[in-house]
């Protein structure tokens, strides 16, 4: 098996995609050497893995729960005995609840959710709204903002509607039932959007009137969504944790713990409803490290050949140049880099397109390059490191739009036209003095050109690149 980087991360992501045999295949050999997550998500998953008898995946959850892993000492308090099907069930009994309570205090928000519903119903402990509150808070305010968990939201909500534990919370319990994960085919998200339109529909709340129908018309599709898709509960718990635990941590990386972490991923395709590991991963980085790094990868990329697929280039490099708080863009203009170490960066890009884009079939990768998240800081971010933008003066704006500027024109004497393409699409969206000379000679110098690349090319001139 190849020797990945962040063999743990990648299992999850396959998990994420249902590659169940490939994640067990990268989940094995760190659950032998007791790595407590892989020791964990390897028990869990026992049915994927004919080697592994159900008794021996309990002992491996039982080893992770020892070792403080929540999730483990959670599963051991709802599903013990890992019964096909997995069959959550509350604690009743004292040995059970305590693994509940371990599992909470360790921080699983499903194990905060499901103690919480015991001290509100009275399961295993006398009822206690005030401390059902509390703990259902802890659980909302752990996640991540985009990715609550539904069950949380939904008994937050409701006791924060109807006051329960404690005084009524109109707009955070709306707000509660707005921020659930409302994918996988969750129950509880779907039951949080129901009764999120239905309290629209109905009036019992204070919705402004002319806000309910707005507000149906928004969430009725999600509600659909949901349903249409269908996952069993110990499928959805899996994806609920793999989307809360897919970290990365590359502030002690070398480059080629970088390189990995670009380039070793499950290749996808690029439709939007569908698991794109980069939009749901949170990193921890050095921007100046990082930013070196690019500029080295930029510099020399004819290694990326030699090691890794066409697909796997491809979407390593539509990757970096998103809008994420980690790509080359945001962190081109993070005030923890100089001025000086972007415009490196910047110039290294020509050695990317010279000695890899101008080259079938990685030569369609540059054509947005300039304007998809190339130079800016993007609205992606989901925890990690929190980048703040540059301040610069004046001339470091038109330092670094001479260098923008300037190195487009280099990539557009490359002899390979796709690069060429890549830098007339850059070049339109420049103001600089310069580019109507500088693209009038390249018409001039091309008299083979295609009406239409004639007329892109005039486009480009106008401004009017899209």
């Amino acid at each position: 098996m190849k020797n990945y980087k962040y063999p743990l991360q990648l299992a999850k992501e396959a998990l994420l995609l249902h590659r169940y045999p490939d994640a067990i295949q990268l989940l094995k050999p760190l659950s032998q050497a007791g790595h407590p997550d892989a020791a964990f998500l390897h028990g869990y998953l026992h049915f994927w893995d004919d080697d592994l008898s159900r008794t021996e995946a309990i002992q491996l959850i039982t080893s992770a729960a020892a070792a403080g892993h929540a999730e483990a000492n959670y599963i051991l308090a709802v599903c013990p005995d890992l019964t096909p099907g997995y069959t959550f069930q509350l604690p009743t009994n004292p040995q059970r609840l305590t693994l509940l309570q371990r599992a909470a205090d360790a921080g699983s928000n499903a194990a905060l959710t499901d103690l919480a519903q015991c001290y509100l119903e009275g399961i295993g402990v006398k009822p206690a709204p005030k401390q059902a509150r509390k703990l259902l808070m802890r659980a909302y305010e752990g996640g991540d903002r985009y990715r609550r968990y539904p069950k949380c939201c939904l008994l937050l909500a409701k006791l924060l509607l109807d006051g329960i534990g404690g005084e009524p919370d109109f707009d955070a319990g709306l707000l509660a039932l707005t921020r659930c994960q409302w994918g996988y085919g969750d129950p509880f998200a779907a039951e949080a959007i129901t009764f999120f339109i239905e309290a629209a529909r109905n009036g019992k709340y204070e919705i402004h009137e002319n806000q309910r129908e707005s507000l149906v018309q928004e969430f009725e599709p999600i509600l659909k969504n949901i349903r249409s898709q269908s996952f069993p509960l110990w499928q959805r718990y899996l994806n609920n944790y793999c989307l809360s635990t897919l970290v990365y941590d590359l502030r002690d990386a070398d480059f080629e713990d970088f390189v990995g972490f670009v380039f070793e991923h499950w290749v996808t395709s690029r439709k939007r409803n569908d698991f794109h590991w980069e939009d749901c991963a949170v990193v921890f980085f050095n921007p100046s490290q990082l930013l070196q790094y690019y500029t080295q990868l930029f510099r020399e990329p004819e290694f990326l050949l030699e090691r890794y697929n066409r697909d796997e280039i491809n979407c390593g490099l539509e990757v970096i140049r998103e809008f994420n708080n980690w790509t080359v863009g945001c962190v081109l203009d993070s005030s923890e880099t100089t001025v000086a170490e972007a415009e490196a960066c910047i110039r290294a890009t020509y050695d990317l397109f010279a000695k890899l884009l101008s080259k079938t079939p990685y030569d369609s990768v540059g054509y947005m390059w300039w304007d998809a998240g190339y130079g800016r800081c993007g609205g992606k971010w989901r925890g990690g490191t929190l980048i703040k933008e540059r301040t610069m003066t004046d001339e470091d704006h038109k330092r670094l739009y001479q260098v923008y500027f300037e190195t487009m024109v280099s990539v557009l004497q490359l002899p390979s036209r796709p690069c060429q393409t890549a830098a007339i699409h850059g070049l339109g969206h420049s103001k600089h003095p310069d580019k109507e000379r500088v693209l009038r000679q390249y018409l001039a110098d091309h008299p083979d050109l295609s009406d239409r690349s004639r007329s892109y090319v005039m486009e480009a001139i106008k401004g009017e690149i899209l």
